[in-house]
């Protein structure tokens, strides 16, 4: 009986064995198998997870890509500010000039009114002078008809007797004759 035993026993461990080889395998096939599957899904996962990435890049692109059409519009708006303040600037340069042209008109109008008025007083002066002069002139008019006067009375004086000495001597020659 001992030894009945240990060959019973022999062959339960050697069926357990198998048995144990057996579902060892099949557990490895299962493992395997699973092993697979999951392989699998994380390849389709990772493949989803790298097209979203994808669609990500994409997205940073096109957002890239709409950043860089703000960048250049603002930069034409910058580039616009620019003219708008070059055109205020000549703007500036331009009144500055008209001002500089109306100090010049007000200096020359300023100029003449100086002359007008100093040629004012010099016209009064003139009146003045032509004044002095038209009395001078009436006082020398008058002394002059005085003196003419008194000349063609000295005159008349003397002819009168000068005529009458040259009828005498007239008569006198013309009596010898």
């Amino acid at each position: 009986m001992g030894e009945e035993v240990i060959r019973r026993m022999d062959e339960g461990f050697a069926l357990l064995t198998q048995r144990m080889d057996a579902r060892f395998e099949q557990f490895a096939v299962q493992i395997d198998t699973r092993f697979e599957q999951v392989q699998r899904q994380m390849d389709t996962r990772f493949e989803q997870v790298d097209r979203r990435f994808e669609q990500i890049d994409r997205r940073f692109e096109q957002v890239d890509a709409r950043f860089e059409q703000i960048d250049r519009r603002f930069e034409q708006v910058d580039a616009r500010f620019k003219q708008i303040d070059q055109r205020f600037d000549q703007v500036d340069q331009r009144f500055g000039q008209i001002d500089a042209r109306f100090d010049q008109v007000e200096g020359r109008l300023e100029r003449v009114e100086k002359q007008i008025h100093r040629q004012g007083l010099l016209l009064e002066q003139v009146v003045d002078e032509v004044r002095f002069l038209a009395e001078k002139i009436g006082t020398i008019e008058a002394s002059v008809d005085r003196r003419l006067t008194e000349f063609e009375q000295k005159f008349d004086n003397r002819l009168v007797p000068l005529e009458q000495t040259v009828k005498e001597h007239s008569r006198l020659l013309e009596g010898r004759q």
